[in-house]
């Protein structure tokens, strides 16, 4: 049986035009035309959006696709959602496709909600009847029926999306194509959207393309990955494989470079700095999504001027807010010195660093013994964490419920009464 997605040598050429000359008004172009032609447009540059792409998904199965923003993962869905063709190369689909790529694709701004779930229909080629029968499913998931017979050009970007996904997901078609755009929806919704990703392939067979920066989400939902990279595709296959290679190939990318760095502070002795910063999470060096539930070390290189004490402090910040304090003296009473010209690594092991869904960055401090600072470097790095669900309940955790997961116990106690 044939896949029901063939990709082959995928090419998308573009062509950027760069104009050179002084701004010209319509009103300098009438009173004096010579002028105006003496703006130089110079050749087009040519600039490959994707380049060699090839993959097959077959029924059923759910395809993530990563890779880093200007990776070529929107241009690929707009192949393959036939809105724009490619120069080189074929995409081949068969079957009925749906797809939701931008905030209100395919609405009419004019028509209302209700119209809009029709219009849609149409485009896939069902009857009246057939969506008809799918209307009260897709007014109950999207959560907008107290604006059903309002222009869709007055919704919010949220309701356009939970409507946008809700027709999509709920119309028949063989083939479902979502990218990032579920980003624009909060957190709640973007769970159900999940699940009902998750129920359309199991249940209903129905092959599901998915761009994500969620790497949880990926991994969880998944059963191959295609990785982006300059609009090549640099991996393809299993997708724990895959998301790994992805998150490698990111290694520091969060990381200032600090050996460079202007740190813009005064009153620092500068008896000792920090020379390098490193972070290993489930196997990973630096990466830019941390798994909160395995172990992550912080590495701080350092380098002395002169002889010297210090202590270590790391802070972990959401949003300029403090979540997380380490001091190498105040509890492991570790005594940090070095000699002219010496280096030194000290590092930070926590099991379970157990933060909420949200992103995070890092401030590095060198103290000497009396609290004054030798140096310090803001936002080190910075990583995201993009799920935590500790006791595999389907509730992610979120910074709108709690910042810090902190393993506890319930106990019941039960009564026959």
């Amino acid at each position: 049986m044939s896949p029901i997605i063939e990709v082959k040598n995928l090419a998308k050429r573009y062509l950027i035009r760069h104009e050179h000359g002084d701004y010209i008004t319509l009103r300098d172009k009438v009173a004096h035309p010579i002028k105006a032609l003496k703006t130089k447009v110079s050749k087009p540059e040519e600039f490959w959006a994707l380049n060699d792409v090839s993959f097959n998904v077959e029924e059923g199965e759910m395809l993530g696709i990563i890779g880093h923003n200007g990776a070529g993962k929107s241009t690929l869905l707009k192949i393959l959602s036939r809105i724009t063709p490619p120069t080189k190369g074929e995409a081949k689909l068969r079957g009925r496709v749906s797809s939701l790529l931008e905030v209100g694709t395919g609405f009419h701004p004019e028509l209302s909600g209700r119209e809009n779930i029709f219009l849609s229909g149409i485009i896939l080629g069902m009857t009246r009847l057939e969506v008809a029968k799918k209307f009260d499913e897709i007014v109950e998931f999207s959560g907008v029926e107290k604006f059903l017979d309002t222009p869709v050009k007055y919704y919010s970007s949220g309701m356009s999306v939970r409507l946008g996904f809700a027709v999509a997901a709920n119309l028949d078609s063989e083939v479902l194509i979502i990218d990032e755009v579920l980003a624009v929806g909060d957190a709640e919704f973007q769970e159900k959207c999940l699940g009902k990703m998750s129920e359309v392939t199991a249940r209903q067979g129905r092959t599901i393309l998915f761009v994500s920066h969620n790497m949880s989400a990926i991994k969880s939902l998944c059963n191959k990955c295609i990785c982006l990279k300059d609009g090549k595709d640099v991996f393809y296959g299993d997708v724990q494989k895959v998301v790994s290679d992805y998150l490698s190939m990111s290694n520091g990318e969060g990381l200032v470079n600090i050996l460079n760095r202007d740190r813009g502070y005064q009153g620092l002795s500068a008896q000792v700095k920090v020379t390098n910063f490193e972070v290993t999470n489930d196997g990973v060096t630096n990466p830019l999504y941390i798994n909160p539930l395995a172990k992550v070390e912080f590495k701080v290189t350092i380098k002395a001027t002169a002889d010297v004490d210090f202590s270590v402090v790391l802070s972990i910040k959401e949003a300029l807010r403090p979540i997380l304090y380490f001091n190498s003296k105040e509890i492991s009473k570790i005594k940090l010195s070095l000699k002219k010209d010496e280096e030194m690594e000290v590092s930070l092991s926590i099991d379970q660093i157990s933060l909420a869904a949200s992103n995070y960055n890092i401030d590095c401090d060198l103290f000497t013994p009396g609290g004054a600072r030798h140096d310090y470097v803001a936002n080190i790095y910075n990583f995201s964490v993009v799920s935590l669900d500790p006791y595999s309940s389907g509730f992610n955790i979120t910074n709108r419920c709690a910042v810090y997961h902190v393993n506890h116990q319930w106990n019941i106690n039960k009564n026959n009464i």
